[in-house]
């Protein structure tokens, strides 16, 4: 294949207005076998740009304009998902472990994994076919606004919900349990006692002193140290439950991973063990959530084509996977039924003390936690992005509306955050500061948002964009189900469809029974 000529910023002017054109109406790929859309990139300041991708049939970029700031390459593009996707949710997987057994859980990490694969490229591949540059536009295109409406909800009550709870855990890693001065705080500085060891003031310096500078930044390119550090930090937590485990198993003092799951811990009757076995994968659902950053990572990506784009998703997935495995695996094998619901609790100077003894656990409990703390706030960097055009969608929804789709939507988006920015930014890190000193526990929250906004992000809205896809106007010979395998591509569409509409039901039914 014959690839365009680059295009020069000189034309920029002229490849917009034809791309626009273009983008704003279905186009038909066999009679041209081009597509010219454009891709809003996430820094929406006066240094904002939009880049123009050319594709070809075969949904390669041929040809794109490099934005001005913000290049990237694939690695810190995988590294920046993956930091979306790995936070405080990966924190009950040894838990879950115990409770579902390890072949069930393996099988749920692994299954849900490849799921959520399939549904990071149905988003890419409905992205390169619309045009379309935010999460929602590209389910009000496809799905309808219903959709759109109902993913707006979804995609707002995750984030929020999430980077409230990664306040709470920050907040527990520097004050630790009440009463117990087994946090950072105390393991470094030797308080035992006061102000300093209370979670909600932890809370309320941190958000003021670290997360106010940070989510002031209007390039995500900025993140990218940041991102890199937050992996090798969630890495050296797994490692560090790797060891344990491996250090158990030789000096002999190992746990046998349970095998089947632990019905009784779900309930005394076979309707209240289904439901709380399935209860348990929304919380392994929101550890591969990463849905709401995948555009930004787009716009982040030079030079773009969709088969890279899919590279990311698939690089991020399997290093989550990985990291999540060995978690699970070495922290049961090290503690077996003493495993916390928040591992990091395990994971504290005298916790891990009996195993490698009480100078080395001192340190790495520093390593460890310090090193998660780090993830947390790179995390919590990374979903103010979503976060703010998610409400900037609800605030100011008849005004992008009228604005159109695809390009002039990006546009008229870009335009209203640039303006609202301190507003809408600080706005958020206020309301989740209010919401994480309020919290008392970040597992029941956990579980609300993997039941009622993860199954619908993750799950039921790709699920009818893919149908979308497979079945309507805007399919082309780049998707899969274009030709013989559009009947598989329909099968995965309503099976993932399917699951994510009975986990959502399900986690509404057992708080109607509990």
């Amino acid at each position: 294949m014959n690839k365009l000529p680059v295009i020069q910023p000189a034309g920029l002017k002229a490849a917009r207005a034809a791309a626009a054109a273009k983008a704003s109406t279905h186009y038909d790929r066999e009679a041209s076998r081009v597509v010219v859309n454009i891709a809003q990139t996430p820094w929406p300041s006066t240094n904002y740009k939009r880049r123009v991708v050319a594709f070809s049939a075969a949904g390669d970029a041929a040809a794109f304009a490099k934005p001005e700031s913000g290049k990237s390459n694939y690695w810190d593009c995988t590294f920046a998902l993956t930091k979306a996707i790995i936070g405080a949710g990966m924190m009950p997987i040894p838990h879950a472990f115990n409770l579902l057994g390890w072949v069930a859980a393996c099988g749920s990490l692994l299954g849900v994994a490849g799921l959520t694969y399939w549904t990071n490229t149905v988003m890419v591949q409905g992205s390169a076919e619309t045009g379309e540059a935010s999460y929602a536009g590209l389910a009000g295109r496809l799905v309808g606004p219903a959709g759109s409406a109902l993913l707006q909800a979804a995609l707002f009550g995750f984030c929020f919900g999430v980077m409230a709870v990664y306040l709470v855990v920050i907040g527990d890693i520097l004050a630790g349990a009440p009463g117990a001065a087994n946090g950072l705080i105390s393991e470094v500085a030797g308080i035992k006692s006061g102000p300093a060891l209370v979670r909600s003031n932890c809370i309320l310096a941190v958000a003021a002193g670290v997360c106010a500078p940070l989510v002031a930044l209007r390039d995500i390119s900025k993140l990218s140290v940041f991102n890199v550090l937050g992996v090798g930090a969630v890495m050296l937590l797994a490692a560090a439950a790797g060891l344990l485990g491996l250090t158990a198993v030789i000096t002999g003092v190992a746990h046998a991973p349970p095998v089947a799951p632990n019905l009784a811990a779900f309930g005394d009757t076979p309707l209240k063990i289904a439901m709380g076995m399935a209860g348990v994968l929304p919380i392994i659902l929101n550890c591969y959530v990463g849905h709401q950053s995948i555009h930004g990572i787009m716009g982040m990506l030079a030079p773009y084509s969709v088969q890279e784009m899919k590279a990311v998703c698939a690089g991020s997935l399997a290093l989550g996977c990985a990291i999540f495995l060995v978690l699970g695996l070495g922290s049961v094998a090290a503690f077996g039924p003493g495993v916390s619901s928040n591992i990091l609790n395990n994971l504290s100077a005298s916790g891990m003390a009996p195993l490698i003894g009480s100078q080395a656990a001192a340190v790495l409990s520093v390593l460890v936690r310090g090193g998660f703390l780090v993830s947390l706030l790179g995390s919590f960097a990374l979903l103010m992005f979503p976060l703010r055009t998610c409400l900037i969608e609800l605030l100011w929804g008849k005004t992008l509306a009228a604005a159109g789709s695809g390009p002039a939507k990006a546009a008229k988006t870009a335009e209203i955050e640039s303006k609202n920015y301190p507003l809408l930014t600080y706005g958020i890190l206020a309301s989740t500061v209010a919401t994480a000193v309020l919290v008392p526990d970040i597992w029941a929250a956990l579980s609300i948002v993997g039941d009622l906004a993860s199954t619908v992000q993750a799950f039921v809205v790709p699920g009818l964009i893919g149908l979308a896809l497979v079945g309507g106007k805007h399919l082309s010979a780049a998707f899969p189900g274009s030709a013989k395998g559009s009947g598989a591509q329909r099968a995965v569409a309503l099976l993932v469809l399917a699951l994510g509409v009975a986990l959502f039901g399900n986690g509404i039914l057992q708080r109607v029974l509990a």
